[in-house]
């Protein structure tokens, strides 16, 4: 019979062994004694495999509490457990060696886990294998951090109802008209409209004192439609020239939804549909949008070496091969050239990793600080605001979703890049299924791109 599988937000402890025997059949008694004396613990049941899987172990190995790797030779031998090793070691988790074939420290060591693990506190199978009650008596008195893994547990599958009171409380989604939907060039197109129902001028000829008496000003926002204000008694008359002076851009909000270009989106691929944007901020007669959904999966860099937003192929393929499939040239010129900030405080302070030199860019990725500021993203908390599903041909191209983490509007979320480092120059931001921020190693091919830009209201082209 199988041990529950902890799934959820409290801390917990991660088990990590090779799957050979005798370490599968050690691994398994501990974790059924750790989980009968109260314990939360994730760990691999099963051998998998594949890059959703990879992934799968990954993100709890960066959210667990306590890291416990059941040592031997044959564990040395494994790829996937000197990297999980590693890894924990490289995020700060506290980590309890447990040894399962020597009652000391072995000879097969490698020279990099004498330097780093030598001097640990440790639990040694053979030491005390004949008294089971004297292993755990070693483990818990010699792992003060396992405490902080102990209280009620919530399965695998058990997890989606009794998690749910964690987890934000899902909003009724608003429909497209509700939230103002509506084309970006349309909405920019209509900047004066007649109640009485005069078409709107798509072109740019002088408008008469005639043509704006009884005329008004029509914004779209969130939550607002045309509704009609009042005709002002005093109608003043207004030159051509009052009218350029005076700016009548319609009022994008926060929040609102807008589309502008085009990108494949079905699951075939065929044809291209209408981007659809949030707009993240105003500033002056510029907006920041972020793509509604995840459009594409590209790795942050393809290969796994040391870079920096800078320098990495997802930089140059959004600014060249997206940008020319998205956009058409004069939409190209609507979007600004921004300055955009790749400094330590643009990304997490724990990680303290170096994000490269300022670049000047049309299509980016939000920063950390920018997700955090705009989404509510931080380490290791839920934000439904930050979570994001993938369209059909994005999924069909390999981002991974799974049932246990669900956007507002109810479809399966995918994972997404931030531009940020990670814990290693390796490794780069990026916001989790559940919308927490978290890192993965650069040439990660299953998560979201959402590309971001700045706008400007008064480009020609609308």
């Amino acid at each position: 019979m199988s041990n529950p599988i902890y799934e959820g937000n409290d801390k917990y402890v991660f088990i990590s062994y090779r799957h050979t025997e005798p370490d599968r059949t050690i691994a398994r008694q501990v974790v059924q004694r750790l989980i009968q004396d109260g314990y939360r613990v994730w760990y691999d049941e099963e051998l998998r495999y594949g890059p959703e899987w990879d992934e799968e172990v990954a993100n709890h190995l960066l959210n667990a509490w306590l890291f416990i790797p059941f040592i031997s030779k044959a564990y040395f031998e494994s790829r996937n457990c000197v990297n999980e090793l590693k890894t924990a070691w490289g995020e700060e988790k506290h980590i309890l060696p447990f040894y399962t074939d020597s009652d000391g420290l072995p000879d097969y060591m490698p020279g990099w886990y004498k330097l780093n693990y030598s001097r640990m506190q440790s639990v040694f199978w053979l030491r005390a294998q004949h008294n089971s009650d004297k292993i755990y008596d070693d483990l818990y008195a010699k792992c003060e951090e396992l405490e902080e893994c102990k209280g009620s547990v919530t399965t695998k599958v058990e997890s989606k109802a009794q998690t749910a009171s964690k987890m934000p409380v899902r909003k009724e989604k608003q429909s497209s008209a509700d939230k103002g939907f509506i084309s970006l060039a349309s909405l920019l197109k209509s900047k004066v409209q007649a109640i009485n129902k005069k078409p709107v001028r798509e072109d740019k000829q002088s408008l008469t004192n005639e043509d704006l008496l009884g005329a008004e000003v029509v914004s779209i926002s969130k939550a607002q439609t045309e509704s009609k204000r009042p005709v002002k008694e005093e109608k003043q008359s207004l030159t051509d020239e009052d009218l350029i002076d005076a700016k009548l851009v319609p009022i994008l909000q926060v929040g609102d939804i807008v589309t502008f270009g085009t990108y494949p989106q079905t699951e075939t691929g065929k044809g291209s549909t209408p981007i659809e944007w949030l707009v993240l901020a105003r500033e002056g007669e510029k907006a920041l949008l972020i793509s509604r959904y995840g459009l594409d999966t590209i790795p942050y860099n393809d290969q796994f070496v040391d870079v920096t937003w800078e320098t990495c192929t997802l930089r140059k393929w959004l600014n060249s091969t997206f940008i020319s499939q998205a956009f058409t040239k004069k939409e190209q010129v609507a979007i600004a050239e921004t300055d955009v900030d790749n400094s330590r405080n643009q990304g997490y302070s724990e990680l303290k990793t170096n994000g490269g030199n300022n670049t000047q860019d049309k299509v980016f990725l939000l920063s950390y600080a920018e997700a955090n500021r705009y989404l509510g993203v931080s380490w290791n908390k839920w934000s439904s605001k930050a979570q994001v599903s993938p369209t059909a041909y994005a999924k069909k191209a390999g981002v991974y979703t799974n049932t246990y983490y669900k956007t507002e509007e109810g479809k399966e979320a995918g994972w997404w890049w931030l531009r940020s480092p990670g814990s290693l120059l390796n490794h780069a931001a990026l916001v989790f299924r559940d919308g927490s921020l978290r890192n993965y190693s650069v040439d990660a091919g299953s998560g979201c791109v959402r590309p971001a830009l700045w706008v400007n209201l008064e480009s020609d082209i609308f």
